[in-house]
């Protein structure tokens, strides 16, 4: 029943934004209705429950799938109603927002559950409220009616990104790798870096990006290139922490890494009304950066404990691995030519899609038959299942913010705590953004922050996408901060390392890679926002800034690591 559900919503999907048949308010009704169902029976460990524990996951996801029924059947009434909120509706009303706390408790975790119901709370008693904060606050009748029935709150713009864009291009992802996609990447970079001082570590580093600019997320980009490279890094004389931390820092890039980003980078379009190419365009630069970083610092790394290059060691050729996987690049050239060419999102997705299932049908070893094809529909839609959950979360608090315009009342306050310093008002946001993206993903981070500091950084004088840009890297940058760096636990079980040492020794690599938000926000030309000559200053002087960050990074870590060497040596 699981697979099947998944099967549909990307049926659905490709249905839904390869035709205008389906309106898009009944394509986020159904995307988040199969996506919500699954989660209450598909998550919060209980593969070995009690059958009564599995029969209450059932019925929570009756009712869950009720309500939604209801909302879709009742939905053309409601407008004709202008608004009036029958007693039917708020009961399934609240219902539905019942169960997306419990679906956000079950995939997310109980902080983004209680930020959310600190929102209701808000919403609901805000007129008791003292001073700053205070609104005349809202009844339960108009906050259902707002959440539920409105496209300002579960079925707004967060939960929109999720059943458009981001499911249409993970299913493009999960086909690629059917076909073999994924190997492919991985064996080119290795074809290309292996021989070189650390190469195995830096043929990590190249074939996450590869995988990253198609995969957007951070933790999967570690599973796919980590199982392959983290064992070769350890045969190497990377230690284990080492290997699981460089993949783990690499794959937490694929978040801002064109083509393909993470689901924040189609909302950043969405908010600033720009095409999505210009996005992609503006984080070229930063994602480079990020990565000459992360490779100057495995090549020192490499260098100071003296591992060379392994010459007898068997590696792809280029040649080889063109000839046996060349036919499967088309689809990724034709994805980056439309978009680029300022095609809609979902036309570049599709084609992309169909062109992948047409190239991959040329060999035997990349044929994607029936079988195939569904386990690509259920892990697509399966990869989608935790950002829809934290989507439809995020967007009851946004939904909130909206309603009582708590939004520009905190973006004051942010104002008024920065005292006219805007490199204290970046180092507040940053804070709060690394805080919260320890604890929730990074979608909901950046939805979360983007309606409260934007304002605040674009009256401060910086450029509204380099304000965007700001919170997303940060908000993606959670996946290695410590205490819960997701992408670092990730990268651990596979290398066998110990978990927190893992998690603090990627937050030392990547350190460099905190500086690239702040240099967007001094020198635009990073964004490529401005003449080509502010673009290739810009470049020159973050590049300069950024190696010889990383240079004093590895002084620091080799005088940090020296002790726990000398011991390891002497045991």
């Amino acid at each position: 029943m699981i697979r099947a559900l998944l099967i549909a919503a990307s049926a659905v999907a490709l249905y839904a934004n390869a035709t205008t048949d389906l309106a898009p308010e009944y394509n986020r009704m159904v995307h988040w209705g199969l996506m919500g169902t699954v989660a209450l029976v598909a998550y919060g460990g209980r593969a070995a429950a009690s059958p009564s524990r599995r029969a209450a996951d059932w019925l929570l996801a009756s009712l869950f799938a009720a309500s939604t029924i209801f909302l879709i059947a009742d939905y053309p009434d409601y407008i004709q109603r202008t608004g009036i909120v029958t007693p039917a509706e708020l009961v399934a009303g609240l219902v539905m927002i019942v169960l997306v706390l419990e679906t956000t408790r079950r995939v997310v975790g109980w902080f983004l559950v209680l930020m959310v119901v600190a929102a209701l709370a808000y919403a609901l008693a805000g007129q008791h409220l003292p001073g700053l904060f205070a609104h005349r606050g809202y009844d339960l009748s108009r906050l259902v009616g707002s959440l539920y029935l409105g496209s300002s709150g579960i079925y707004g713009l967060p939960i929109e990104i999720s059943a458009t864009f981001v499911i249409m291009f993970v299913l493009f992802g999960a086909l690629l790798s059917q076909s073999g996609g994924d190997r492919w990447f991985m064996d080119l970079a290795l074809a290309l870096t292996g021989r070189l001082r650390g190469g195995p570590a830096i043929s990590a580093v190249t074939s996450s990006a590869l995988m990253g600019m198609i995969s957007g997320s951070p933790v999967a980009c570690v599973v796919t290139v980590g199982n392959f490279t983290i064992p070769l890094m350890t045969r190497s004389g990377f230690g284990r922490d080492f290997a699981g931390a460089t993949v783990a820092v690499a794959s937490t890039a694929s978040m801002f890494t064109p083509p393909l980003m993470g689901a924040g980078a189609f909302l950043i379009a969405e908010y600033l009304q720009v095409p999505y190419s210009d996005v992609a365009k503006a984080a070229i630069l930063p994602a480079a950066l990020f990565y000459v970083a992360l490779m100057a610092t495995v090549y020192l790394w490499a260098m100071q404990r003296g591992i060379q290059p392994d010459r007898d060691a068997p590696l792809p050729k280029i040649g080889q691995t063109l000839v046996r996987y060349g036919h499967m690049a088309p689809p990724v050239v034709a994805l980056v030519a439309l978009i680029y060419m300022g095609r809609s999102l979902m036309q570049a997705a599709f084609w992309s899609i169909v062109l992948t299932l047409a190239c991959s049908l040329l060999r035997s070893h990349t044929r994607i038959g029936l079988g195939r094809l569904l386990g690509a529909l259920e892990d697509g839609a399966r990869g989608v299942v935790p950002i829809a959950v934290a989507c439809a979360s995020a967007g009851i608090i946004v939904g909130i913010i909206n309603l009582t315009g708590v939004g520009f009342t905190l973006s004051a306050a942010l104002t008024n705590l920065a005292q006219g310093q805007p490199l204290l008002l970046l180092a507040l946001i940053m804070t709060t953004a690394l805080l919260l993206g320890m604890a929730i993903p990074p979608t909901a981070v950046y939805l979360v922050l983007a309606g409260l500091s934007v304002p605040a950084m674009t009256t401060a004088g910086f450029e509204p996408m380099a304000a965007h840009f700001f919170i997303f890297f940060f908000s993606s940058m959670g996946a290695i901060t410590p205490p819960v760096a997701l992408a670092a636990y990730a990268a651990a079980a596979i290398s066998g390392s110990e978990i927190s040492r893992t998690g603090w020794l990627a937050f030392r690599l990547g350190l460099a890679g905190y500086l690239i938000p702040f240099l967007c926000m001094y020198y635009g030309g990073l964004l490529l926002i401005g003449g080509r000559a502010s673009i290739v200053v810009a470049l020159g002087i973050s590049l300069a800034i950024i190696l010889g960050v990383t240079v004093v990074i590895h002084v620091v870590n080799r005088t940090v690591d020296a002790p726990s060497e000398h011991t390891e040596r002497a045991v």
